[in-house]
């Protein structure tokens, strides 16, 4: 085997200690220095250069360098870490950082991140090194050996981890990785299809005269792109096996399926846009013999596109293609483009769905002013008008009104009364928490919306509004504010369900050990239980007034002397005596006194 050789640990350089190393450079001394290979990731160089070095961890290089270690595993490295690697390398910053995916860091699903994949023959051959390209999650196939890169050990079926591949030992079998084979793959459509992703990866833009409906393409809008397609795609036979049945989603319980789903969906979105629009015609026709519960899920996701600005070109070429076919058996009009000039022209009397419970009904027309639709009041509020208007509405803080033709509409007036009052006082310079953080702050809490506009409306909250004519979205709150939303809250759940453990542990002045075994004694009883799916106990209730009862009855000895007017050393010689008996029967350190124990003995006048 030509090339780099396997790196193999041996038990004494395992058992290596760095620290016995001298400082030459910096902290570490670093003798050998490797050439970093062609394509080579950066994170394999720096592996491959440290074990060289008898260093058998990244974990100490990145807590020097303030790095997090699984950024660099995936090969993204700061400018420090760079840096460092140049002091050592002499290799300049620009060309390590080219071997890196620094520039891929901030595209999602675009990295096969914690894992590795690699041609099995390229390491065979070349040596045990990492090429950047293969841990690009659209790259499935080694195009120099047509063979399907490996992201599993073919002993174990385990994942494999950076550090491992570069050592070639497998830690959980042992297996040798250069020793196993990948599947070729001899499909002509899945070679040209991963010719065309590669270099669209390599070059950024790929140009293609067969797929010109891609022209100009960049890698992100392709994902994106390609993630919609896969839901028209889900539930048909591979193109290139037909024995293979594609998923839109991935199954997270069957990771080692992963590469092969990837290597699928890739191919099958290639051919869907290949001799653009036939076989995405097709498709369409398969989809239309589906029920319209499914078939309008899949098209409804090829719509989200047109919400994405660079795909704007693509769906105006897909967007002809989503019509349902005529011959189809079932018409779910609501799918069809109808455009603008027909829309106006055509404006029939249906029915508004209402999912509000509280509203009048007026038997008249609507009138031309002083009224506004649901949607235009929730965007004045910067609000869901699905959800939370309705909310609001339900809890009586505005007022629906139904007019004839099942239209339904809220007082203006009324409306700009009810914002006035919810968005505060207009203060430019106010700063603090938003609304969605303010909610997020006490979710804990199950604060709803329509809670916190209550209190603002009763005076018991007081937010301020940045904006002028702002929206209730706009509205900021201090921290005084919240404060107070969180005493009213305590009060609100203290009132619903009762006192939480800490605070009864706080009123009693016990731990929890000593709280378990008053309800063992029968003295204390939860008000309410949630338990965890394994039966352990996850948080209980108390009711409040069980606790001033015990808090009333049960007292201490300072507390009898104090309440009583009698001395300390009465009180501990009748406990000598018998006279009277540790209530919580030594749960505490203290001795506990029982109130009607302590009256029956002054009655008795049996305390002296």
């Amino acid at each position: 085997m030509s090339g780099i050789k396997p790196l193999v640990i041996k038990d004494a350089i395992l058992s290596y200690n760095s620290s016995h190393l001298i400082e030459k450079r910096g902290k570490y001394e670093m003798n050998i220095m490797p050439n970093i290979e062609k394509d080579e990731s950066l994170i394999s160089y720096v592996l491959r250069f440290i074990y060289a070095n008898g260093y058998t961890n990244i974990r100490g290089f990145a807590q020097d360098w303030d790095a997090s270690v699984s950024d660099i595993r995936n090969n993204i490295f700061n400018r420090k870490v760079l840096g460092a690697i140049t002091a050592w390398t002499g290799i300049s910053v620009s060309t390590l950082e080219s071997h890196t995916h620094n520039k891929w860091g901030r595209v999602p699903k675009l990295i096969n991140r914690n894992s590795v994949k690699y041609c099995p023959s390229c390491v065979k051959e070349r040596g045990v090194y990492h090429q950047s390209l293969w841990n690009i999650e659209p790259v499935t196939i080694c195009l120099e050996h047509n063979e399907l890169l490996l992201d599993y050990c073919v002993r174990c079926k385990e994942k494999i981890a950076m550090d491992h591949f570069i050592m070639d030992v497998c830690p959980h079998c042992e297996g040798v990785f250069s020793y196993a084979k990948g599947p070729v793959i001899s499909d002509p459509l899945s070679l040209q299809a991963q010719e065309w992703i590669q270099s669209l990866i390599r070059s950024e833009i790929a140009e293609s005269d067969q797929l010109p409906i891609l022209k100009g393409i960049r890698v992100k809008e392709y994902l994106t792109l390609a993630n919609r397609l896969s839901h028209l795609l889900q539930g048909c036979h591979s193109v290139a096996n037909h024995s293979y049945v594609l998923n839109a989603f991935k199954n997270t319980k069957k990771y080692r399926s992963n590469n092969e789903s990837a290597y699928h969906l890739h191919t099958n979105v290639y051919h869907l846009l290949d001799a653009f629009p036939v076989n995405f015609k097709n498709t369409m026709e398969r989809i239309s013999d589906l029920s319209p519960k499914i078939r309008n899920i899949k098209i409804k996701a090829c719509l989200q596109l047109q919400y994405d600005a660079g795909l704007k070109p693509v769906f105006k070429l897909l967007a002809p293609l989503l019509y349902i076919p005529s011959h189809c058996t079932h018409k779910p009009s609501n799918l069809r483009m109808v455009p603008n000039t027909l829309q106006k022209n055509s404006r029939k009397a249906s029915k508004v769905a209402c999912a509000a419970n509280h509203y009048i009904i007026l038997d008249q027309e609507v009138p031309a002013e002083g009224f506004i639709r649901r949607s235009e009041a929730a965007n004045r509020l910067g609000v869901s008008d699905k959800v939370q208007l309705n909310e609001f509405i339900n809890n009586k803080l505005l007022t629906l009104y139904q007019f004839k033709r099942s239209q339904y509409y809220i007082n203006e007036r009324e409306f700009e009364l009810f914002l006035e009052n919810v968005r505060g006082t207009y203060q430019a310079d106010s700063q603090g928490r938003t609304l969605h953080e303010f909610l997020m702050q006490f979710r804990s809490y199950k604060l709803k919306l329509v809670e916190l506009v209550e209190m603002i409306l009763q005076g018991k909250i007081k937010p301020t509004c940045p904006v002028k004519n702002g929206k209730l979205s706009d509205v900021v709150f201090s921290h005084e504010e919240l404060l107070s939303c969180r005493t009213l809250l305590i009060h609100r759940r203290r009132d619903q369900k009762g006192y939480t453990k800490e605070q009864v542990e706080r009123l009693l002045k016990v731990d929890y050990a000593t709280l378990l075994g008053l309800e063992r004694l029968g003295i204390l009883q939860p008000k309410e239980e949630l338990f965890y799916t394994s039966g352990k106990r996850r948080i209980s209730y108390y009711d409040p007034e069980c606790i001033e009862r015990i808090q009333e009855r049960y007292l201490t000895i300072d507390q009898t002397c104090s309440l009583y007017g009698v001395s300390k050393t009465v009180i501990q010689k009748c406990f000598r005596e018998g006279k009277l008996h540790d209530s919580f029967f030594g749960l505490t350190k203290k001795y506990i006194v029982d109130r009607q124990e302590i009256e029956h003995l002054l009655e008795m006048r049996d305390l002296c």
